[in-house]
């Protein structure tokens, strides 16, 4: 199954061009400026149009991929259309799943420590969201993070299974929806991640009222992350020898369309001039506090 041939992606919807998705990063990329660089902002914790602009595109992913999904299940097969299409939702869903743990990171507070800061990165620890942020907007960060991983977990094990008993897809569409470097990245910062929030438990004396509790929570920190990344692990294991065909560029959905597009390059244009903003406001607040 050969997904760069244009007959497979002429469905796929222009909603993952590279112009959309590329302003939806630069909409990410502004967001994480004003949050991290200008204290007012991150204190006042509202809901800005570009946050509800950065959770609406992943939310309607997962939904996509999820009804693309169920209507091959109704099908009975999974043809490459099929396939483009929900490899296309599942790379913004790994993408989100990433830079999520940057944005909580903008806009927690830089007194606490490092340790607690990283405490969420996607989705190893979900239940230290507030711990690491107390911010509302930071659990719908996580909840959308959540969101997405589920949904992956749910197409490609679904797809695995029927791969092998039925025929229900091509076992290269695997590699395409969910392509290792993925599973490679997701497994390192899971491990990572345990690590740091094991190492912050450890420390934190004050948190719990009994020795017994603290070792229980901390027991639950490996197991918890290692249900996350079995799923890639598994994944790795069924891509084989066949791991060094996989897109590198898994972040970008493989798409028909050309940044050469109107509706591409002005979706582009208006997100790098909205970072050029956030530098602006960034520098107008420095000058102003000295």
């Amino acid at each position: 199954m050969s997904l760069a041939q244009p007959e497979y992606l002429s469905g796929v919807s222009s909603l993952y061009g590279p112009g959309l998705i590329g302003g939806w990063f630069c909409t990410i990329t502004s967001f994480i400026i004003t949050n991290a660089l200008i204290p007012e902002e991150r204190k006042q914790g509202k809901f800005s149009n570009d946050l509800l602009f950065i959770l609406t595109i992943p939310v309607a992913a997962s939904g996509h991929a999820l009804y693309c999904f169920a209507a091959s299940i109704s099908a009975g097969k999974m043809p490459p259309e099929s396939v483009a299409k929900i490899a296309a939702a599942l790379s913004v869903c790994n993408a989100y799943i990433f830079v999520s743990s940057a944005l909580i990171f903008a806009i927690s507070s830089p007194e606490k420590e490092i340790s607690k800061r990283v405490a969420t990165v996607i989705p190893t620890v979900a239940d230290d969201t507030q711990a690491a942020s107390g911010s509302l907007r930071a659990s719908f960060m996580s909840i959308v993070g959540n969101l997405c991983y589920l949904t992956s977990v749910c197409i490609l094990c679904w797809t695995s299974i029927r791969c092998m008993k039925e025929g229900f897809a091509d076992k290269d569409a695997l590699i395409h929806l969910r392509p290792p470097t993925v599973s490679i990245l997701t497994t390192a910062i899971s491990v990572s991640t345990a690590i740091l929030v094991t190492y912050y438990r450890i420390r934190s004396e004050n948190h719990y009222r009994t020795p017994t509790k603290k070792w229980l929570d901390i027991a639950f920190i490996p197991i918890n992350s290692f249900s996350n990344i079995s799923f890639d692990i598994l994944m790795l294991v069924h891509h084989g020898r066949n791991m060094v065909h996989g897109r590198y560029l898994f972040f970008l959905p493989q798409t028909a369309c050309s940044i050469r597009d109107i509706d591409q390059w002005l979706s582009l244009l208006v997100g790098l001039i909205t970072i050029l903003f956030s530098i602006r406001d960034v520098i107008q607040t420095r000058r102003q506090s000295a």
